[in-house]
Formats: C-alpha cells, structure tokens, sequence
C-alpha cells in the first residue's frame, strides 16, 4: 500500500494564529500517525527573519536540526511545496523569491527532500494571454529546472485555481485546465519537470479526474489531497466537501507511484492543542483509507 503523507502547514499555527515551530509540528504529525512529510518552505520560520532569510548557513543549520529531529522521530521528508513566483510584483520581490528558492533547495537537499511541488508563474499584466503564458511559464522552468536538478530534486508543477463569482463564471488563469498544464510540462521538455494534481484545486475548476490522472500517466509525480464544496478553496479532511473520492482512488490506482499526501489545512490550525490533535488522526485515518481504497482497486485490476 502507498506511503501516506502531509504537508507541515496542517499543524504550522497555534490557537493564537501564531507560527507553530517546524521542530514542534514534526512531533505532532508523528504522533498522529504520519512518517512523511512535505515540507511547506514558504511557511519557514527563517523567511520571516530579515538577517537570517538571506544566509546560506542559516538555512543549512535549520536544515540539519530539522534533519536530526526526524531521524529521531523516525520520519522521512520526501517532497516539498516550493516558493511560487509572481511577476506583478515589484522586481525586489521577484528577485528576493528566486534567492529564497535557492536557499530553500539548499535545505531541502539536506531534509532528503526529492520533489518539490510548485505553482505555475504568474505573468506580468500585458502577458496574461494562453501563448504569452506558456511562453513565459516554459522559459522560467527550464531554468529552474537547471537550479532543481543541481539539488536532485524534481519539480512538480500543479494544477491551478482562480477567482469564482457567484454567477458560475470564473476569472482565466493560465494553467486551471488539463490541456495548460499538459502542453506546459510538455513544453518544458525537462526530465526533472513532472506534474503534480491537486484534488482540491481539480473540483474547484470542474476538472475531470479520470482524464487529468490519464493524461499525467507515469509523469504524476506527487498529489495533494484535500475537500471543498467546488466554490471555495477550503483544504478540508476529505469527506467534508463535494469530491469523489472513490473516483479520485480508482484513477490512482493506475500509473501513480508517489505518496498519498495530505494538504489539509482546516483540520487543526487555530485550535487548542488537543482538539487539533485529534483532527490530525483524523486526518492521518483518512489518508490512510484512501490509499487503502487504492490497493483495493490496484488488485482488482489484476484479478
């Protein structure tokens, strides 16, 4: 049966909203249950640190406590969730993130870390049409692709989401349908360029599961599994929302190979500790259900 995994941002803050320390957090998600993580690196304390954000051993000593602590806990860290670029910004925030990315790839490299998850770019205004898009999203990953792969890590571009009005119709972004994020990947043409499919993000955009997992086939490097009513982003324990997920595990139990990682972000955050607690095994009970629900199918297939 698949591995079950979860971000570290579904424990990251504490009843007061405030940061919940990665070293903390990681015996929590091990005391639910979970021996993998995906580290969410734009959630790291050091990024919020303006001294330390912007030195190499900084981020190389978070790193390797991080490291010792899960070698301790007996937990493995195998994906990340990288820093998304955005090009409206002003070019000092451009610049600060392509620094924190490298930082990061750093840490991720001594965490053990082999893909890393990613948005795709957001243009500047003025290039915000498909092939301007695709253009501008398969030049940035080629060359991230260079810095990834110095690393030893893949990156895993995901599916999108955009703005909803109460009508139905939805604001276009590039990338919120299967054939975006197809010819982007094939665009790119990088061995260590894959895909990542997010369910969540799927339901919202009336993606269909079958074809987008079809479509993926081998290339599916990494999922991220989470509920919602189809119109809001929610990040619920799945069950909570509108998904399928019997569809969902059918599907899976073709090509995929990766982990079943949780992105449950409303099960725990903001509660008292031990109501939280118990949300995680939730959390952890329903992952490992549905991975279950997939090596139910995976053997039916081959009886």
């Amino acid at each position: 049966m698949m591995d079950v995994a979860t971000t570290t941002r579904a424990c990251s803050l504490d009843l007061e909203k405030k940061p919940i320390p990665i070293l903390k957090t990681m015996r929590r998600l091990r005391d639910a249950g979970f021996r993998v993580l995906d580290w969410y690196a734009p959630g790291c304390e050091l990024l919020g640190d303006a001294t330390r954000a912007n030195q190499l051993d900084a981020w190389k000593r978070w790193a390797g406590e991080a490291r010792e602590q899960a070698e301790r806990l007996g937990l493995s860290f195998r994906q990340m969730h990288a820093l998304d670029q955005d090009l409206t910004k002003g070019q000092d925030q451009v610049d600060h993130v392509e620094a924190m990315n490298e930082m990061s790839f750093h840490a991720a490299q001594i965490l053990g870390v082999r893909c890393a998850a990613i948005h795709p770019l957001i243009s500047k205004p003025g290039r915000r049409d498909r092939a301007s898009c695709l253009k501008d999203n398969t030049a940035y990953f080629r060359r991230k692709s260079e810095l990834a792969g110095r690393f030893g890590i893949t990156l895993a571009l995901e599916n999108m989401l955009t703005k909803r009005y109460f009508d139905g119709r939805m604001e276009w972004r590039f990338c919120t349908c299967l054939e975006d994020h197809v010819e982007l990947v094939q665009s790119i043409d990088c061995e260590n360029v894959r895909y990542c499919f997010d369910v969540g993000h799927a339901n919202y955009t009336n993606t269909d599961v079958r074809s987008a997992i079809a479509a993926m086939k081998d290339d599916l490097v990494a999922i991220h599994v989470h509920d919602n009513d189809g119109f809001s982003d929610q990040h619920l324990i799945p069950f909570q929302g509108t998904i399928d997920f019997e569809l969902f595990t059918r599907a899976l139990a073709g090509d995929y190979r990766g982990d079943m990682t949780m992105e449950v972000l409303k099960g725990a955050n903001g509660m008292p500790t031990t109501v939280a607690d118990l949300a995680l095994k939730t959390v952890y009970e329903s992952a490992r259900y549905l991975a279950g629900r997939v090596w139910h199918h995976k053997h039916k297939k081959e009886e």
